[in-house]
């Protein structure tokens, strides 16, 4: 962190400063037991410029980095960072890198132990090496590499609460909900080469530089911490500044003799001022180094995370909030899906219930119309049943009347013949008084006519009353058409 941070922060207790609250318990990274991370992805935010590397994780490792294009102004896209159903199946480790500016960065030399017990010592020191107010600060350790196995060296990186949350809500806004929050600073201390002596390394930060500056000393890392620089003609100035201020106080802890090597990591753009003014300050000669790819960054910086050496700096709060806007999510998600269901179901039976609906019209329709033609089929028929029947009555009338005239007797006088309802056949004549027993016989020999497939020509004779008068005597018959011999 820069001086000037240093400067005007407040002491606890004084009038203008807040009161004081608990202290913050350090944010130490726990993956849950049985996690199974399938892929990680690494977010830089820095302003308005966005660069997104998705891992695949091997173990505890993760493949070449693929970075993905993004939109500028638009959000992150959900497929690859959102956290959904999915993430049950394949879980992802969101990473997002901590601008460098404000944080704060301290040197511990501690008897080796377990993390907890670490984490423990650096509370209690918390009030003294912090430049904020310990309740208002997001806090956490890592352990850097140490020869003495009987000593660690812990890294403890503290941030303000405040800018934390700023930093979150920002990502939050562009749909970034990040598991870890990490310093890409603080882990270029674990790749960087062997070598004592000052290690200067720097960071574009748009309108201002941060250099990051450390100190080791036989292989033990003495000093760290965050110089941000603006943009401008006096950065090289004001970084020697700094520098001998920090050797001054390395020179009367009794950590730092002398100053023996001197190592840039910077940008090639920026090697010959640098160079150059260290070399002045320094009197010798600078060994530098080119900086490491930022994608290769990247995946040094989830790997650490995946295998829990790096620090993150998600307040815990922070982290129960997300779990349970991730639990939330799946519930609202499992219920739109229920809905979602339920809605298709019901469009699905209404589809087949209008389907049905108009199925049952046109059958209704279809059977009007077969009604109709059922009831013109009807009357064809009927009048069909008629015009045979009346075909049929004619040429029975025909062949009654052949046969009944053929059959008349020469005694018997036909005065007029006649069809009665187009069914009887009345026949009227006269005969002598002596003849009249002609009649009846007459009457026997129409009972008998048939046709040619032998079926009786009449159903039934009927003869009329006989009236005399002097000599002659007037007769009739009604004879009746066998029915079973029409349609």
């Amino acid at each position: 962190m820069s001086g000037t941070a240093l400067e005007t922060a407040l002491p606890p207790g004084s009038p203008t400063a807040p009161t004081p609250a608990p202290v913050a318990a350090a944010v130490i990274p726990k993956t849950a037991r049985g996690t199974n991370w399938r892929q990680a992805t690494v977010l830089s935010a820095t302003g308005d410029t966005r660069r997104l590397w998705r891992f695949k994780v091997q173990k505890d490792s993760v493949g070449t980095p693929e970075e993905l294009k993004l939109i500028p102004g638009k959000p992150l896209p959900d497929s690859v960072v959102g956290k959904g159903w999915n993430t049950l199946m394949a879980p992802s480790l969101n990473v997002a890198w901590l601008p460098a500016d404000q944080v704060f960065l301290q040197i511990l030399q501690l008897p080796s132990g377990p993390l907890e017990e670490v984490t423990g010592v650096v509370e209690l020191q918390l009030d003294k090496i912090s430049p904020h107010p310990s309740a208002h600060t997001v806090w956490s350790v890592e352990i850097l590499p140490n020869p003495d196995p009987t000593q660690q060296t812990v890294l403890v990186v503290i941030v303000p609460r405040e800018r934390v949350q700023e930093h979150l809500g920002e990502l939050e806004k562009a749909g970034f909900v990040p598991d870890r929050l990490a310093v890409p600073f603080a882990g270029q201390l674990r790749e960087l080469p062997a070598g004592d002596g000052l290690w200067v390394l720097t960071e574009d930060g748009g309108t201002a530089l941060h250099f990051l500056l450390a100190w080791r000393v036989n292989g033990i890392w003495r000093e760290v911490s965050v110089v941000t620089i603006p943009q401008g003609p006096g950065v090289t100035g004001a970084l020697i500044s700094h520098l001998t201020r920090l050797s001054w106080a390395g020179e009367l802890a009794g950590w730092l003799p002398t100053v023996t090597e001197a190592h840039l990591v910077a940008p090639a753009s920026r090697r010959g001022e640098l160079e150059s003014a260290l070399s002045a300050w320094r009197g010798g000669s600078i060994q530098y180094h080119e900086p490491v790819a930022i994608n290769l960054r990247a995946a040094s910086s989830a790997t650490a995370q995946l295998r829990n050496q790096a620090a993150t700096l998600v307040p815990a709060e922070t982290q129960a909030r997300h779990r349970q806007q991730f639990v939330d999510r799946l519930w609202l998600q499992g219920l739109g899906a229920v809905g979602m269901a339920y809605l298709l179901g019901v469009v699905v039976y209404l589809g087949l219930l209008n389907w049905q609906k108009w199925d049952l019209e046109n059958l209704q329709s279809d059977n009007v119309g077969l009604a109709l033609q059922y009831t013109n089929t009807l009357a064809t028929k009927a009048q069909k049943e008629i015009l045979e029947e009346q075909v049929a009555l004619r040429y029975a009338a025909l062949e009654s009347w052949q046969q009944s005239i053929e059959k008349l007797p020469a005694s018997l006088n036909l005065s007029t013949i006649n069809f009665v309802k187009g069914r009887t056949l009345r026949l009227d004549g006269t005969t002598s008084t002596e003849s009249q027993a002609e009649v009846v016989g007459y009457g026997n020999e129409l009972r008998k006519l048939t046709l040619t497939n032998g079926v009786t020509l009449f159903s039934g004779v009927k003869p009329g009353p006989i009236t005399v008068r002097g000599s002659l005597a007037t007769w009739s018959l009604e004879a009746e058409l066998n029915r079973s011999e029409l349609p």
